[in-house]
C-alpha cells in the first residue's frame, strides 16, 4: 500500500500543493528524487523531508 502525501500531514500546506503541481502525488512518486533538489522546492523545509524519507524508508542525509 503507498502512503499518499496529504496522509503524512506536512506543516506546510503551500508544499503539498507544489508536490502535487509537480506531479507527486504518493510517497513513492519522490523516491528517486536527490535530497538537495527536494529540499530546493518552495515550501520543503528538513521535518518535512524527514517525515516524506520516513516512509520511503530512507535516510534524509543520503543523496
Amino acid at each position: 500500500m503507498t502512503t499518499k502525501l496529504s496522509d503524512l500531514r506536512l506543516r506546510n500546506p503551500k508544499l503539498l500543493g507544489e508536490l502535487k503541481r509537480r506531479g507527486y502525488e504518493t510517497v513513492d512518486d519522490m523516491k528517486n528524487i536527490p535530497t538537495t533538489d527536494a529540499l530546493r522546492m518552495m515550501g520543503m523545509g528538513s521535518k518535512s523531508w524527514q517525515k516524506i524519507c520516513d516512509a520511503l524508508g530512507r535516510d534524509p542525509a543520503k543523496t
